[in-house]
C-alpha cells in the first residue's frame, strides 16, 4: 500500500463512539470472549493507582439488544469498582468487530517498546505511597534498567581452560552449599560426593 493509500485511509477512520454514559460497574455484563485474567499482582496495583491517582479512563461497552451495557475493555476497573458510579464509552460495533476489538486491543499496546534512558529519567521522579505500586516501578526498572553493553573489542577471551574453569566453578557451588549448611546448623557430609 502507498503513504498515499495509507493517508486516505487514516483520514477516513471513522469515530465508533456512540456516546458517554456514567453507570453502576456491577451492571456492566462482562463478555463472554474476554480472553485476559487478571492475577492478584495486577489487581493490587490497579487499586492502588484508583486510590492514590483516582479513575482515568473510560470503560469500553457495547450496547446489547436487551439494552445492557456489555465490556470489551476494563474488565478489572469495572470488578474493583463494584457499586462505584463509572463512566463508559458505548461503541458501535458489530460482533465481528467486537471480536476483532476483544482480540487485539491490549496486545496492540503491548507492542510499544521501552526506551530505556527515557523510562529510567522518568521512574527517577515518580514515587508512590501504595505499596503494589513501588513493587510494580521497581519491577520495572529491573526488568528495563539501562545496561551499557561491551563493544566486541572490550571481550576478552578466557585464559583458563575449559577444565580449569569447571574447577573454580566446582569450588564456588561447593563453596555455596558449605554457607547454606552453616546457615542452617545442618553441615555437610564430605564424603557424601560434595
Amino acid at each position: 500500500m502507498t503513504d498515499t493509500k495509507r493517508l486516505t485511509k487514516r483520514q477516513a477512520t471513522r469515530n465508533r463512539k456512540k456516546e458517554t454514559r456514567a453507570v453502576r460497574a456491577s451492571e456492566l455484563v462482562p463478555n463472554p470472549q474476554n480472553w485476559r485474567s487478571h492475577p492478584e499482582a495486577q489487581r493490587a496495583a490497579m487499586e492502588g493507582i484508583l486510590a492514590e491517582v483516582g479513575d482515568l479512563d473510560y470503560l469500553k461497552v457495547v450496547e446489547l439488544l436487551d439494552g445492557r451495557l456489555m465490556l470489551l475493555d476494563g474488565h478489572l476497573r469495572a470488578d474493583i469498582r463494584g457499586d462505584e458510579t463509572v463512566d463508559v464509552v458505548v461503541l458501535d460495533l458489530d460482533e465481528a468487530e467486537q471480536r476483532l476489538v476483544l482480540a487485539t486491543f491490549d496486545p496492540l499496546a503491548a507492542m510499544a517498546e521501552v526506551e530505556g534512558s527515557a523510562l529510567t529519567e522518568l521512574l527517577a521522579l515518580v514515587s508512590t505511597e501504595e505499596e503494589p505500586l513501588g513493587i510494580l516501578l521497581a519491577e520495572m526498572a529491573e526488568e528495563h534498567r539501562t545496561v551499557e553493553l561491551s563493544t566486541p573489542r572490550d571481550i576478552q577471551e578466557p585464559t583458563e581452560t575449559p577444565q580449569e574453569l569447571r574447577a573454580v566453578l566446582y569450588t564456588e557451588y561447593v563453596s555455596v552449599f558449605e554457607a547454606a549448611a552453616l546457615h542452617h546448623n545442618c553441615p555437610l557430609n564430605h564424603n557424601s560426593g560434595f
